[in-house]
C-alpha cells in the first residue's frame, strides 16, 4: 500500500544493545520513540509530513508522550491503549483476574476501588486499609504477589511517577487524526472506560478526524476470543474488521494513493 514501516528491538533484545526492566519506563520508551521519528524525518525515501505511530497496549501510554517530544507526527493509530492512568487501568485488570477466576461483581467492584486506593496512598492509614482487604481475596495475591507492608518500610509512591500519568491529558490536546481500537473483551485495559475517555478528550481538543471502534467477540490483542481472560490461549489471527478498517484508514490518509 506503499507505506514504509520502522520497527525495533527493545533494548536487550536482537540486536539493540541495553536492558530491559520494570524500571524501563513509559517515558524512556517515547524518547525512543521520538528518536525513531527522528531517524525517518531524516531518511530521503520517507515523506517527511506522513509519518504517524502504530501501537498495541503499553504504546497507549507511550505514544501520547512521544507527542509531547516531537511535533513530526501526521497521525496515530492505537490498539488496545488505555485510556486512564496505569494504577487505574491495573485496578481493571486485577479486577478482571478475580471476575474470571468466579468472583462476584461486588469482589471485582472491591478489587478496583481498593488497590487504587492501595496504590495512590499518601499516608500509611489509607494503605493499610486498603492492602488489608486486598490480600484477603486470595486471586489478587496469587496474581500480583501482594503482601502487607509494615508502617516501618512503607512509603508512598512518588506522586510524579509514570503510574499515575493519564495519556488523555494530551489527548484532550490531540488534533491530529487518530484511529483508536478496543475489544469488547478485553480484560488488560477497559474498553468502555477508553472508549469514552478518548471520545471525550478529542471532543475537547475539537478534533473531528477521529474514528473510535470496539470490536465484539475479541481480546485485548484483537484476535477472536471466547472469554478475553488473561489465561485463554491467544488466536494468531488479528480480527478481520481489524485489518480492513487499519488498512482502508492508512490509505485514505497516503497523499500518495
Amino acid at each position: 500500500n506503499g507505506f514504509a514501516v520502522l520497527s525495533w528491538d527493545k533494548p536487550g533484545s536482537g540486536e539493540s544493545k541495553g536492558t530491559f526492566s520494570q524500571e524501563y519506563t513509559i517515558t524512556e520508551r517515547a524518547e525512543i520513540l521520538a528518536d525513531a521519528v527522528k531517524v525517518l524525518t531524516q531518511n530521503t525515501s520517507i515523506l517527511n509530513s506522513t509519518i504517524g505511530f502504530w501501537g498495541i497496549s503499553q504504546a497507549g501510554w507511550v505514544m501520547p508522550r512521544a507527542l509531547e517530544m516531537t511535533g513530526d507526527v501526521a497521525f496515530m493509530i492505537v490498539v488496545s491503549g488505555g485510556g486512564e492512568d496505569s494504577i487505574e487501568q491495573m485496578a481493571y485488570q486485577v479486577g478482571q483476574v478475580v471476575a474470571c477466576k468466579g468472583g462476584s461483581t461486588e469482589q471485582v467492584d472491591t478489587v478496583e476501588k481498593y488497590w487504587s486506593q492501595m496504590c495512590k496512598a499518601t499516608g500509611y492509614s489509607e494503605y493499610r486499609e486498603a492492602a488489608d482487604i486486598l490480600v484477603n481475596i486470595p486471586d489478587v495475591s496469587d496474581y500480583t504477589g501482594l503482601t502487607v507492608t509494615e508502617q516501618s518500610k512503607w512509603n508512598a509512591w512518588p506522586q510524579d511517577i509514570d503510574a499515575f500519568w493519564n495519556p488523555m491529558d494530551v489527548i484532550e490536546k490531540t488534533t491530529i487524526p487518530l484511529l483508536v481500537f478496543f475489544g469488547e473483551l478485553d480484560k488488560n485495559i477497559d474498553p468502555v472506560q477508553g472508549a469514552q475517555a478518548y471520545k471525550e478528550a478529542l471532543e475537547k481538543a475539537g478534533n473531528e478526524n477521529y474514528m473510535i471502534i470496539i470490536i465484539q467477540d475479541v481480546g485485548h490483542v484483537i484476535a477472536s476470543a471466547t472469554t478475553g481472560c488473561l489465561d485463554e490461549p491467544v488466536s494468531s489471527e488479528w480480527a478481520t474488521e481489524y485489518l480492513d478498517t487499519l488498512e482502508n484508514w492508512a490509505i485514505d490518509r497516503n497523499p500518495l494513493k
